[in-house]
């Protein structure tokens, strides 16, 4: 078991090396540069979060770096999830494709495309406004519930350094 100022030094290591781009930089390229940006933005993205899953799984667990520990680190489901959906998202020409009308982003009209089945955002919008909509309901859950631990630990006496590993660790 390691000491609580161990622990504290790891994590904010760990939180140091990996920024918050996925809740934070890719939105921000996506309102700047629009859908094209966050595409690159997310492309870019992957290595990141190959190195935030693999690495950074290895260092909040405390293991040591050993070629046992290298394989399990990039066989967790995280980075198989990524490279499969990588291959999916490269191979989706191949993939069997349905026609659905889109609205052109030149002229503003509806034209009918081909796209793969799997592109969920334009065969089944209804299915990602439920996600959007269960996005927004688990980032307010986060934010209530980040608020709550806040209070409560000053209401328990602890002091900043306590506070945020009780943050950390939720």
């Amino acid at each position: 078991m390691r000491s609580l100022k161990a622990m504290n030094r790891m994590l904010l290591r760990v939180l140091s090396i990996f920024g918050s781009t996925t809740f934070f930089g890719i939105p921000i390229v996506s309102a700047i540069y629009g859908a094209e940006g966050a595409l690159y933005a997310s492309i870019f993205n992957i290595g990141y979060r190959i190195f935030l899953y693999s690495y950074g799984y290895i260092k909040m667990s405390g293991l040591k770096m050993t070629s046992k520990n290298i394989k399990s680190m990039f066989l967790n489901p995280i980075v198989i999830a990524t490279f499969l959906g990588l291959f999916l998202w490269l191979a989706q020409a191949y993939l069997p494709q349905v026609t659905v009308a889109v609205k052109d982003a030149t002229t503003g009209e509806m034209v009918n495309k081909s796209v793969s089945f799997m592109r969920l955002d334009l065969t089944s919008p209804q299915i990602t406004q439920i996600f959007n909509l269960l996005g927004w309901f688990i980032f307010s859950t986060c934010l209530v519930s980040n608020w709550f631990y806040t209070w409560f630990s000053k209401l328990q006496g602890c002091d900043d350094r306590q506070e945020g590993i009780v943050l950390y660790i939720y």
